[in-house]
């Protein structure tokens, strides 16, 4: 499958360059696109392939089936048309789209042309990650019921590092954010019927950022969400943390690093020595006394988990099968992140339909066809 990529930043360099060369024959490099001169050189001597100066020249030139768009979120959508009218399968960085409309219409027009959209929401395919969700999934936890997920970072929105970013100042939900709320709602696997949400921009006289946030969600099912977002943390970055109590257990995630050690005996605890470590997260369930390590993600899990990702749709398009990180499958965070603005705005409880995809075993399922 011949690949292009449009949008020649640090995500195309971290992430997409090296999981589609390291996919090949599979997945064959054809050529790259950005605006920028020096992005376009650095590709070129990079891989020896040629960089265009937008999409629409990459797709007649090189003529990928797959387009990876890793331009910046306020591009997306006319990057992503793009690639579907040249009748190219599209695979895109998170957020699809600014709002729940773009990424319908997304959505609705890649149907039309029978072709494949895709999302890299790669938090779900990381091993620590995909390892705790799999563990509700099969039912082996039981039904959540109650899940709490903080993500806590050293940058706030006005000094983030890319421009991009910075334009996403008051909307942080749609940036980092994004990944915690798919990956809660992937866990649930169940639609949300309501949110409520607050925040703050966290300086005294100041309100043009949402730097800290908290949004809580209710499930058809009757299971709550809890998801806190903190920009202004003072301590070390703690970029994901999830506890999920269950029917059966309590399931705990930590992404971003984790080594302790605990000695003696702590209340629910065993007396002993106790180590844990992991260098780019761990997973695990708990129930009384007993904890069972679920699995860990390495150092570079966000590369593994994209190539995963990309390999799986690759393969999905290949049996004409719809791709488990779908465009349709980010529908329902989307939507609860223009809820939780729209609470925070008017500060009243938003009610949703209620009939937002339901994740698991329907086009948001981590597993696909590989």
């Amino acid at each position: 499958m011949r690949v292009g990529i449009a949008g020649l930043g640090s995500v195309a360099f971290g992430l997409h360059i090296p999981a589609v060369v390291s996919s090949a024959p599979h997945l064959i490099l054809v050529g790259g696109a950005d605006e920028e001169p020096s992005a376009r050189q650095r590709f070129h001597q990079a891989t020896g392939l040629r960089a265009y100066e937008n999409a629409e020249h990459l797709m007649h030139a090189a003529a990928p089936d797959l387009l990876i768009v890793a331009t910046p979120p306020s591009t997306h959508v006319e990057n992503v048309v793009c690639g579907l009218n040249n009748a190219a399968h599209v695979l895109c960085e998170k957020p699809l789209a600014l709002g729940v409309g773009q990424a319908s219409a997304l959505h609705a027009v890649a149907e039309a042309n029978g072709l494949q959209l895709a999302v890299n929401v790669h938090f779900r395919y990381q091993p620590a990650l995909r390892a705790l969700a799999q563990r509700v999934s099969t039912g082996r936890a039981g039904r959540p019921l109650l899940t709490q997920a903080t993500q806590l970072t050293t940058e706030p929105p006005e000094n983030a590092a890319s421009g991009w970013r910075r334009e996403l100042r008051n909307r942080s939900m749609l940036e980092g954010g994004i990944h915690v709320f798919d990956y809660v709602l992937f866990l649930h696997g169940c639609a949300p019927v309501s949110v409520f949400a607050a925040q703050s921009d966290g300086r005294l006289g100041k309100d043009d950022t949402d730097a800290i946030s908290v949004t809580s969600i209710v499930f058809r099912d009757g299971s709550l969400a809890n998801v806190v977002i903190n920009r202004r943390f003072a301590a070390g970055t703690r970029y994901l943390e999830v506890r999920t109590d269950t029917e059966n257990e309590c399931l705990e995630l930590s992404i971003g690093g984790r080594a302790a050690v605990r000695v003696g005996k702590e209340r629910g605890a065993k007396a002993g020595l106790h180590l844990e470590f992991a260098a780019g997260g761990i997973a695990y369930a708990s129930k009384g006394l007993r904890r069972t390590v679920l699995g860990r993600n390495p150092r570079c899990a966000s590369l593994v988990a994209t190539k995963r990702l990309l390999e799986e749709v690759a393969a999905n398009i290949s049996f004409g099968v719809e791709v488990g990180c779908s465009a349709r499958s980010v529908l329902p965070a989307l939507t609860v992140i223009e809820a939780a603005y729209e609470s925070a705005r008017t500060g009243r409880t938003v009610k949703l339909g209620g009939n937002e995809t339901a994740l698991h075993g329907d086009a948001g399922s981590a597993e696909g066809v590989v």
